[in-house]
Parts: structure tokens; C-alpha cells; sequence
């Protein structure tokens, strides 16, 4: 349904919600072990970054659709994915996707990133720039995300301490746009900074990001007054990128 969902946006020209419900879609078939339409999912992105001019990053879905319809014999899916990356457009540029797991998750997780040739992404359709407070114990994820997140035109700081987290926030000194805390920092934990800044009346944009895949993490999240909540263990960087698009209209 999500998927068919995105469909009818990206036909009306609806990008950011074409976007948030492919990326959604995305998801929940890799959760599944769905191949054949993960790799659907990720041509209708790269359709996406095609029309928006970011050729990197469409060719990048392109290929790993193309390398899921190979694996699975899907002969007439896999020739019209070879057709689009022998346009003209697609020729001459290189993937800009790259699938990494963090220390410390398990072998399926799942990391996509994507970066922009040009200024016609979406979030460059933001006037000024968002600052994003970037709270993740784990050092390789942080900077994952955050080149990520610079890469979307977003200003990203960085801290691994909840304290510290707490206490930026709290000060005022940055206007953060968005927040995403990990549940697991140091000296105190994402559901913990997003409790009290909500009892001091802080109303950020809150993305939490928990280590368990089931329900558990997910209602804490939002009974600690998070605004959305992405498992780490198969984390997909266009669907965290969705959510922030869309908290931040």
C-alpha cells in the first residue's frame, strides 16, 4: 500500500511524500526479505533523483536494483534498468550510494546514502540551512550521518554525551532545527534528554534512534515525547532523511 501510495505521489509530482513512502516501502521489504520489491523500491527512487537532477545518486539505486533483479533472474526488470543507466544523463557519473554497517550492529543492517550533483534536491528547497544537533555514541554511524546530513544541505553538530546533548539544546546558543538522539550516550540516554527537554517546554523536532528492531524502543520513544523513532539495525539513511523533511515543514 505504502508503495502504491508513493506511486500516485511521484505521479502528481509529489516528491517529498513520493520520497517518504518509497523510502518507508523500502524498509519494511528489506525488513521482510522481500528482494524483488526492495529492488522495485529502489528504482522508483532512483526515478525520483533522476527528475531531480541528482544523477549520482539516481545511478546508485539504479545499480543496486539492478544488482537484486540479476540475483533474482528478473531478465525483463533488469534490461529496462540497463536501458536507463545507458542514457546520456546516467553515462558519465558514479554511484554516490554506499551500504555500510556500523561496529556493534548486525550483519544486516543496512545504511544508504545518497549525495546531490546539484542544488535541485529537496531539502535545497529549504530557504536556509537547518542545524541538526547529531547525538550518536557510535563514532562510525556519527560521521556516516553526518556527511549524510551536509551533504542534504543541513549544518550538523556533533556530540556522543547525552549531558552534553541536554545542556546545548537547553543553553540556546544554536537554534536547532531537529534533533537526532541515540538511545545509547553516554552519562545519559536519548529517551532521558528528550524527557526533560519536553517537561522544559522544548518543542524540537525530536527523531529517536533506538537498538532493538521490535516495539519495545519504539513506545518508550514516544512516550518520551520523540516525534518519530528509526531502529538502528537496519537503518536506511532516505527514510531517516524522509522523516526529518517532513517534521521540519
Amino acid at each position: 500500500m505504502l508503495f502504491v501510495r508513493g506511486c500516485l505521489h511521484a505521479a502528481q509530482d509529489q516528491v517529498p511524500e513520493a520520497t517518504r513512502s518509497f523510502a518507508q516501502s523500502l524498509s519494511i521489504f528489506q525488513a521482510i526479505g522481500d528482494q524483488f520489491r526492495t529492488a522495485q523500491c529502489e528504482t522508483a527512487i532512483g526515478e525520483l533523483r533522476l527528475n531531480a537532477g541528482r544523477m549520482e545518486s539516481a545511478r546508485a539505486h539504479f545499480e543496486q536494483a539492478q544488482s537484486i533483479f540479476a540475483k533474482l533472474g528478473a531478465t525483463a526488470e533488469m534490461r529496462r534498468i540497463e536501458v536507463r543507466l545507458a542514457t546520456n544523463m546516467l553515462t558519465s557519473v558514479q554511484g554516490a550510494m554506499t551500504n555500510v554497517g556500523a561496529p556493534g550492529m548486525n550483519k544486516t543492517a543496512y545504511l544508504t546514502m545518497s549525495r546531490p550533483l546539484t542544488k535541485m534536491g529537496a531539502t535545497a528547497m529549504l530557504p536556509n540551512p537547518q542545524i541538526v544537533l547529531l547525538a550518536v555514541g557510535n563514532p562510525e554511524l556519527a560521521g556516516l550521518l553526518a556527511r549524510g546530513l551536509e551533504a542534504e544541505n543541513y549544518m550538523v553538530e556533533n556530540t556522543q554525551d547525552g549531558k552534553a546533548a541536554l545542556e546545548k539544546v537547553l543553553s540556546k546558543e544554536r537554534d536547532f532545527g531537529m534533533l537526532v538522539l541515540d538511545a545509547l550516550l553516554e552519562h545519559k540516554s536519548g529517551f532521558d534528554v528528550c524527557r526533560e527537554l519536553r517537561k522544559a517546554k522544548f518543542e524540537t523536532p525530536v527523531v529517536l534512534l533506538g537498538g532493538r528492531q521490535g516495539v519495545e524502543d519504539k513506545i518508550e520513544a514516544l512516550q518520551a515525547g520523540a516525534d518519530d523513532f528509526l531502529s538502528k539495525r537496519n537503518l536506511v539513511f532516505e527514510e531517516l532523511l524522509a522523516k526529518m523533511e517532513a517534521l521540519l515543514r
